[in-house]
């Protein structure tokens, strides 16, 4: 009775109805025997006989009663489309529009995922109307991203970029909006809970379907019948799951179209009943008749005969539905909403009880591995390719920034129709559609086989090329316009957005005002650092006409690049604000000379930290929690250490690890320099010996901030510069291990794609890949009294392989391939690698929130602009303050815990090419898309006022909408926008709008009548004069005329000859004009 799982309670109820009835009627003869015995009589044996013939016929038909209903089998039929993998994205579309065009050709049900290559192939040929009605989209993404590497914010971007062209392409052809309901998560290789549970639940969605899970646990949910399962978040938020029992795959025999080797339709029957064995044996690992089959493989149904191989299979099963071998199963070409809801009927028919993991029993499914016997967990990804990985995280931080400032230059410059630049609608569309293709080519890296690293090289360099584009094209066409507007720079002088490879040119006798961003929702401080020309420079601030000078370090790298560093104070939430940079020859050079360090030992700090160095290593670090003294230290040996492995499995996907890490032989030499605003130590000059004898460029740096704010004081950033290469026998990962004396136990955490922090522990068994973790933004260990935490720039796999120890992976590079696609060893593209983090010592009673709102900051770093670089001179800081906007501070209201996740401009995407009228197009670049989150992952956040959150002049919000965190579906509208309140880490998404306030609108709309009057009174006066001034001139013209007439009377002169007349009949013709005239004009004569 125990093996009896609750969807088979019939089952075990006929069981035990049976035996009840057999003991019945044994202890009923049993009397009757005994009974026998006492008397004389004899039980008739014919009797007897027949009773246990009885018995033994209805137990046997109750125990072994066979459920007759069939199964039914779901067969979705796809094709899974990597946007660039073996190679590029463009190289790949050839396949998928041959897809798209079976899609059009057949008649049955399908599923689109990809909505890159829906888009390349709709705008090759339209999407018809009947294929519209029997596609539905699943996951909907403009990719399938991955699960382990992006962050929340870039992987809703992805999903959001996708939805929105799924419901411009039904509305194009025609169709309602997609409902989307199911995630079709098939390929990713292990599974987050914040992508598939809880940014899945914040959609709307309400069914996942799952395939990459560890081999192990796949067979025990399978030996449990429990493929099919509840994934809860808490009692009341679940989403119906399924596990693919084997792959997405055709079933085995059915790869008609090349995939899985490629197989052939020789003989229907054969086929027909091998179908039927795949689909008994896979029905006996779930608790209902719904059976899903997937139909389809890596770019497969270019042609339309895998479909019509696979219907003259059901054909023959349907034509000889009695025969017994073809008995019990039904077909039907589904969709995933389909099958799902056939599932969910049948649960409530049949009273069938799922189990269910709550996050605290199934936090997650990584790592993944593949195979029973497999051991080689996919792991390495976490971390191959780490300079890719850190390209897409400065791209997600510049295009945030750029989105929000946009924002602001619409609704500021919402009502003007030109500006001195050029036509304000064309600037308006370019600004778009920038965002757009940069948001596309964002959500393509964030593709499972892109920011993993785990592609060819030819197409990840593909992958690099479309940022930068991206990146250059944000700056350009978004970011400089945007900040045009809002200083006010009405002559468009050269406004240039510093990204990390740019230098700032100070000229002599020039200021350059430099504009410092904040794309977080509260003012912050902190360290801004760029590339500058000179050493003689002055940064300051104006107070009015006072210049408040700024602490600056300048600092020279190898390669002699001046790196100037400054703490930028009070910058405005989702604002700016400007400093200056002068050249200033009377100065002295603030360039920080690195020292050598002769002694062995060695000891750093500021006002929070304390570190010791020995033999040119770390030793402890001590905090201190009054400013006055280090009363807290732990020991803490922090070193750089390689796995080595001659095992050929290892590569992009795989990480293998034979043993413990050895130590990297690195003999540097010791530097420090020491500034104002910082002191750096740095490890040089030194190859390090990185396993087999392979020499490998090795610098290292820890940077201490003297900052009295401890947020910016406790932290110690470091930075590893390295060239790692594999040997000829053994591949190399290198990696940074912190080991401290904290009681740490088997415990770390991790976060969870910068949305949440997750408990992980380590399990001996899984060996030491198998304890290899995903973090985007930080991990931590403690015990009572302390707590170390490292907070991440980019997505690293990190560990906690023994008690009080911490470890993050910062380069791989493998002597083979593992076999898994990319087929080509893992070598470093960008050389050098570089890896920054910064780590911190605490109290172990920091608050959580603490903690995660720093890593937050070190993600959204400062972005900084240069304006009239090369451009006009101004003459005084002070004419320059006068002109423009050094300042911006758009936000009205702070809250603590109150984190804006997204402010951006939200333009309907046309599929068509139809121009909208002016009208039209000015509304479309009048809403917003909001997201807002509660970072309270344990509290409620109450009383939040959303109409009066921004501080814009003249511009209140509203027309408030609220909808699921990706606009599929508008949410139920009885909110008090007043008063918002979010549970924890609650996601609440709106679309607004703003309304112009301003003094001189009002008096226009109430005068509107008074204009209107003295407008028409005005053409009534100019129409009056236009007419008497005609009549006056045609007075004129007559009167001349007349003047000038002869008039003589036809009966008198007109009959005169010529030659009749004299010198002297001139006098009488002058008299009998006038005589004449004065019949017809008496007052003439006037």
């Amino acid at each position: 009775h125990r093996h009896f799982q609750k969807s088979n309670l019939h089952v075990c109820q006929q069981f035990l109805i049976s035996s009840l009835t057999c003991r019945a009627i044994h202890s009923i003869l049993q009397q009757s025997l005994s009974t026998h015995r006492g008397s004389s009589k004899m039980m008739n044996p014919s009797l007897l006989f027949l009773l246990l013939v009885f018995a033994l016929i209805f137990a046997l038909s109750v125990a072994q009663k066979q459920d007759t209903e069939p199964i039914q089998v779901h067969f979705i039929i796809h094709s899974h489309q990597d946007p660039g993998w073996i190679v590029p994205f463009d190289d790949y579309t050839w396949k998928t529009r041959r897809t798209y065009d079976t899609f059009q050709e057949i008649s049955h049900n399908f599923v689109y995922q990809e909505m890159s290559f829906l888009d390349d192939a709709v705008s090759k040929k339209p999407l018809k109307l009947e294929t519209a009605e029997r596609m539905e989209f699943v996951g909907g993404g403009w990719t399938l991203s991955d699960e382990a590497c992006p962050t929340y914010q870039d992987y809703l971007r992805n999903m959001f970029t996708g939805h929105q062209y799924a419901q411009a392409l039904m509305r194009h052809v025609g169709q309602p909006e997609p409902k989307i309901q199911a995630l079709w998560n098939i390929d990713p290789f292990g599974h987050s809970r914040t992508i598939s549970l809880d940014m899945a639940l914040a959609m709307g969605i309400k069914y996942v379907v799952l395939n990459r899970i560890d081999q192990k646990l796949k067979n025990q949910l399978k030996d449990q019948k429990n493929l099919q399962f509840y994934w809860c978040k808490s009692e009341d938020q679940c989403i119906l799951t399924h596990v693919l029992q084997d792959h997405y795959s055709a079933p085995k025999g059915f790869h008609f179209d090349g995939a899985g080797g490629g197989d052939y339709l020789s003989n229907v029957e054969t086929k027909a009943i091998s179908l039927i064995e795949q689909v008994k044996k896979q029905a006996q690992y779930f608790r209902t008749k719904q059976i899903l089959i997937p139909y389809g493989d890596d770019f497969t149904h270019t042609s339309a005969m895998p479909v019509e191989n696979l219907e003259k299979v059901l054909k023959e099963i349907r034509d000889n539905s009695a025969d017994e071998k073809y008995a019990g199963v039904k077909f039907q070409f589904s969709t995933l909403s389909t099958y799902f809801s056939s599932l969910e009927k049948e649960l409530q028919d049949k009273k069938i009880e799922l189990q269910q993991y709550h996050t605290e029993s199934r936090s997650d499914f990584f790592p993944y591995t593949h195979g029973v016997e497999n051991d080689k967990y996919w792991t390495g990804y976490y971390t191959s390719h780490p300079m890719f990985k850190r390209q897409v995280r400065e791209t997600s931080n510049l295009l945030r920034t750029a989105e929000i400032m946009s924002s602001f230059h619409m609704i500021q410059d919402s009502k003007k129709q030109n500006t001195t630049w050029h036509n304000e609608e064309t600037e308006l569309d370019d600004l778009s559609d920038t965002l757009l293709d940069s948001s596309r080519q964002l959500s393509l890296a964030q593709h499972h086989d892109a920011i993993t690293g785990t592609s060819k090289s030819r197409t990840r360099r593909d992958f690099k090329e479309r940022l930068v584009r991206s990146v250059q094209d944000t700056k350009l066409n978004v970011l400089q316009p945007s900040l045009s507007v809002l200083i006010r720079d009405t002559e468009r002088q050269t406004i240039r957005v510093l990204t990390s490879e740019e230098t700032l040119d100070v000229k002599k006798g020039q200021f350059i005002p430099l504009i410092v961003m904040n794309n977080l929702g509260y003012d912050r401080s902190d360290y801004c650092s760029i590339y500058i020309s000179r050493e003689h420079i002055r940064v300051y601030t104006l107070d009015g006409d006072v210049k408040r000078d700024i602490p600056f370090d300048i600092l020279a790298d190898a390669d002699d690049h001046l790196e100037l560093i400054f703490l930028a104070k009070n910058i405005p939430a989702l604002g700016f604000r400007t400093v200056f940079v002068e050249y200033d020859a009377q100065t002295k050079s603030h360039v920080r000379e690195y020292e050598a360090v002769a002694e062995t030992t060695l000891s750093v700090k500021n006002t929070w930290t304390k570190l010791e160095f020995s033999e040119k290593a770390l030793t402890s670090i001590a905090i201190s929690e009054d400013a006055k003294s280090f009363g807290m230290s732990v020991t803490a040996s922090h070193s750089l250490m390689v796995y080595n492995t001659s095992d050929s499995g290892d590569g992009a996907y795989v990480f293998i690890a034979d043993h413990d890490a050895n130590a990297v032989q690195f003999f540097p030499k010791m530097s420090i320099a020491e500034g104002e605003v910082m002191t750096e130590i740095r490890l040089h000059d030194g190859d390090a010996v990185i396993g087999e004898n392979v020499r490998s460029p090795l610098t290292m740096t820890y940077r201490l901030y003297h900052s009295q704010d401890i947020r910016l004081g406790r932290f110690v950033e470091v930075t590893v510069t390295s060239d790692i290469t594999s040997g000829t026998f053994t591949s190399n990962d290198l990696i940074s291990r912190f080991q401290t004396d904290l009681s740490s136990g088997d415990v770390f955490f991790t976060d969870a794609n910068g949305y949440q922090m997750q408990k992980r522990k380590r399990e001996d068994e899984k060996g030491i890949s198998g304890n290899y973790s995903p973090a985007t933004q930080c991990m931590w260990i403690k015990d009572d009294t302390h707590q170390f935490s490292l907070l991440l720039h980019q997505a690293h796999g990190v560990s906690s392989q023994s008690d009080g120890s911490v470890e993050v992976m910062l380069a791989r590079s493998t002597r083979s391939d593992d076999g898994w696609g990319a087929n080509e060893p893992l070598r470093q593209d960008t050389r050098p690698s570089i890896a920054q983090f910064r780590f911190m010592l605490s109290p172990s009673s920091i608050d959580e929130h603490t903690v995660t709102s720093m890593a937050r900051e070190f993600d959204h770093q400062f972005i900084a602009a240069s304006h009239s670089e090369s451009g006009e001179f101004y003459v005084t800081q002070l004419e320059y303050q006068s002109k423009h906007t050094t300042s911006f501070s758009p936000l009205n209201n702070t809250y603590p815990r109150l984190h804006i996740l997204t402010l951006s401009p939200l333009v309907p995407l046309h599929l068509d090419e139809a121009t909208e009228d002016t009208s039209t197009h000015q509304k479309e670049h009048s809403r917003f898309l909001l997201r807002l989150q509660n970072l309270d992952t344990s509290n409620l956040l109450k009383g939040v006022n959303l109409v009066d959150l921004f501080n814009l002049p003249n511009r209140r919000m509203q027309n408030i909408t609220e909808w699921t965190v990706t606009l599929l579906s508008q949410k139920d509208q009885h909110f008090d926008p007043f008063k918002l309140s979010f549970a924890p880490n609650e996601i609440r998404t709106f679309i607004i709008q703003f309304e112009d306030t301003s003094p001189k609108d009002k008096d226009q709309a109430t005068s509107g009548d008074t204009s209107i009057f003295a407008y028409l009174l005005g053409v009534v006066l100019a129409l009056c004069f236009c007419i008497a001034t005609v009549v006056l001139i045609v007075f004129f013209i007559v009167g001349s005329i007349r003047r000038r007439w002869v008039h003589v009377p036809s009966h008198n002169w007109m009959k005169l000859e010529p030659d009749t007349l004299d010198m002297d009949s001139s006098e009488e013709i002058e008299r009998l004009q006038l005589e004449d005239s004065r019949d017809e004009f008496p007052e003439a004569a006037v």
